[in-house]
């Protein structure tokens, strides 16, 4: 990952599933909420400590006093009264849960009874207890008051998983990250974790104490002190390359976004024939996002087809590998059928017109009746010469002949 710093600070931030971004102002007591237009954070209204999105864009706010609200167009709505909410989670689809149960805002210090909530239901109280719970697209993620993860899937238990975290989030397409560690959580920022499916892996260098993920799988985050990032994935890439018959071959490779560390990645370039013409490794210095591969084809004219060489990447180090291989097209000369014209000479005999190219032989034939049975017999070969030739017949032909120019590569 790189993680670019954004302007303001914040104590929450939250991304909903269709890519807007809000947040909640370091302001003591309750933050101001803003909205990210894509260059600046623009004032929106509402106050609050923690902040979520559904997947219209209308943000969820928990404030001080641990009441929700929800802004309904450019209206805030007061969804409690009494205080009862200490924590907000949005699933893509629109599911809204929550810890709760107290009439102060208490954190993550204590597990809270989880409830899922609708405007024609209201709070519905749901299994189990936690500090912070997620939607996602099965179920929902829940951590406790000790960081300790655990899922929900429809299931008569929560399945515990491994690991600590002290905020979690799940984006549109499924990425889920969490804040958190191996061990204890620690007290300030925290690593960076994006579970794989089986196990939460270390997925960025960068700590931070709050998380939200994009439709993407971007994940935003806001450290202890209040700074704003966003983190890009760095990726490494190979694109399909051309050439004519005599030409280099260039594959571009690329990195998706300029890096303060140096990324390298292995090559081998494969023949046609699926044996090896080269092989080596690329090296990205900090801040370089592309470097080419180039192989020098061969001239051969006489070539009728295309010829596909196939470059791969692997090992790659600094970056995640997202387009591994590439082909590469080398151009060979293309046969064109001739266009003939026929002129008949005054002494007798026919002279053909025909446009040829280097690389190719042109043969005249004349198909004469021998015993009932068609042949066709050679009158005058010629090279290729790249403009039109004349191919002639200087025997008188009979009362019909028919004639016909076979092109075959080489001289």
């Amino acid at each position: 990952m790189v993680w670019e710093r954004l302007p303001g600070r914040a104590k929450d931030v939250a991304v909903g599933a269709n890519g807007s971004v809000w947040i909640v102002g370091t302001a003591n007591g309750n933050g101001d909420v803003f909205r990210w237009d894509g260059a600046q954070w623009l004032p929106a209204g509402g106050s609050g400590v923690l902040i979520a999105v559904g997947p219209q864009g209308d943000p969820w706010v928990v404030d001080l006093g641990s009441d929700l609200y929800h802004r309904v167009g450019e209206k805030w709505v007061q969804v409690t009264e009494r205080g009862s909410v200490t924590g907000i989670g949005v699933g893509a689809d629109g599911t809204v849960l929550a810890p709760g149960g107290t009439s102060c805002f208490c954190g993550a210090l204590f597990d809270q009874n989880l409830y899922q909530y609708s405007s024609s239901g209201g709070f519905v109280a749901l299994t189990g207890k936690g500090t912070v719970i997620e939607p996602d697209s099965t179920g929902w993620w829940v951590l406790d008051a000790g960081g300790k993860i655990f899922r929900w899937t429809g299931g008569p238990k929560y399945l515990a998983i491994e690991g600590r975290a002290r905020d979690i989030s799940v984006g549109a397409n499924g990425d889920l990250w969490i804040i958190g560690g191996a061990g204890v959580v620690e007290a300030g920022n925290d690593r960076i974790y994006r579970w794989n499916g089986a196990q939460f892996e270390r997925a960025s260098t960068g700590q931070a104490a709050r998380i939200s993920v994009g439709p993407t799988g971007q994940p935003w985050v806001v450290s202890d002190d209040g700074q704003i990032f966003r983190g890009y994935r760095l990726e490494l890439g190979v694109e399909d390359s051309s050439a004519v018959a005599g030409e280099e071959l260039r594959f571009p490779v690329s990195l998706s976004y300029p890096s303060d560390r140096a990324a390298s990645v292995a090559f081998r370039l494969d023949r046609p024939d699926g044996s090896l013409a080269t092989n080596g490794v690329l090296s990205f210095p900090a801040g370089a996002t592309n470097r080419v591969v180039v192989w020098p084809t061969a001239r051969n004219p006489a070539a009728a087809t295309n010829l596909i060489f196939r470059l791969t990447l692997e090992s790659a180090v600094g970056a995640d590998l997202v387009r591994a291989s590439a082909s590469g097209t080398v151009n060979g000369a293309q046969r064109e059928p001739p266009v003939l014209t026929a002129a008949r000479l005054p002494e007798g005999g026919v002279v053909v017109r025909c446009p040829t190219q280097v690389g190719f032989s042109y043969l005249l034939q004349r198909w004469a009746p021998q015993a009932g049975a068609a042949a066709w017999v050679s009158v005058t070969a010629s090279r290729g010469t790249g403009d039109v030739i004349e191919l002639g017949d200087s025997a008188r032909p009979i009362d019909f002949a028919a004639y016909r120019v076979t092109v075959t590569p080489g001289n």
